[in-house]
């Protein structure tokens, strides 16, 4: 038996070099799609959104997973806030199942969000807050069999300076908010911000 290799025809080193810039060609457009990390599924929302590298600065976790998106993140930089439920999958990695954004760049601080699926009883309300004189927010969901309907049930959830978790003089929020899982159920959400022995102030209304 000969010890000499065999050598490799100039076809079959041509194919060898075609299908090793296939496999590269392959992979660099397969690797930025596979999240390894939830903060890449995060930065994808921003990138679609069209927003600048985002930091995340609050995490939850769902107590009731839904078809394996259990985590909340929260993320920002200097012009938006976003949420996002990111759930993991085997062949693709992280992936966001729901997200929402909320534009920061006006002056109109606190800045409120709420990211809601109807399969599960409760949404997320989330926040930034940079104005010192606001101590807390106040979400108050009502929900009606219609809009013209006399009868409604009342859930309140309040946050506060106190209890929230803030870098440098900023506070964030990401709390749970009990809602109607029916999808005929109209939801009206009224967010107050109230300073250090103030009266409320209404931020925002939101029907849905």
């Amino acid at each position: 038996m000969s010890g000499k290799k065999k050598l490799l025809t100039r076809r079959q080193r041509a194919l060898r070099a075609g299908l090793s810039l296939a496999v590269l060609a392959l992979l660099t457009f397969l690797i930025p799609l596979y999240h390894v990390f939830p903060g890449q599924a995060v930065q994808a929302v921003g990138d679609w959104y069209g927003l600048a590298p985002l930091r995340t600065v609050l995490t939850a976790r769902l107590e009731e997973p839904l078809s394996g998106a259990d985590r909340l993140y929260l993320a920002e930089n200097e012009d938006a806030l976003v949420a996002a439920l990111l759930e993991f999958r085997l062949l693709s990695g992280w992936d966001a199942a729901l997200y929402e954004a909320v534009d920061c760049s006006g002056s109109d601080s606190p800045w409120c969000g709420l990211i809601r699926t109807y399969a599960l009883p409760y949404a997320y309300v989330f926040g930034r807050v940079d104005d010192p004189d606001v101590k807390e927010i106040t979400f108050r969901a009502v929900y009606r069999p219609s809009l013209y309907s006399s009868l409604s049930q009342e859930t309140v959830l309040t946050v506060d300076r106190a209890s929230a978790k803030g870098v440098e003089r900023d506070w964030y929020f990401l709390s749970p908010l009990p809602v109607s899982t029916a999808f005929d159920d109209p939801l009206l959400c009224a967010v107050y911000w109230r300073a250090e022995g103030g009266a409320e102030t209404l931020l925002w209304e939101l029907g849905g």
